[in-house]
């Protein structure tokens, strides 16, 4: 099957987590994106 992953590649970054959530790709706009591409498919 087909389909989306949004996780973490890595760990043991040490950072704020408004950082590492812009890094890592976990933001509200990314997953929305994300989320609009899988539904279309």
């Amino acid at each position: 099957t087909e389909g989306l992953i949004i996780g973490m590649e890595n760990f043991g970054e040490s950072a704020s987590e408004e950082v590492l959530f812009k890094k890592f790709g976990f933001t509200v706009e990314n997953i929305v994106n994300k989320s609009k591409i899988l539904l279309k498919n």
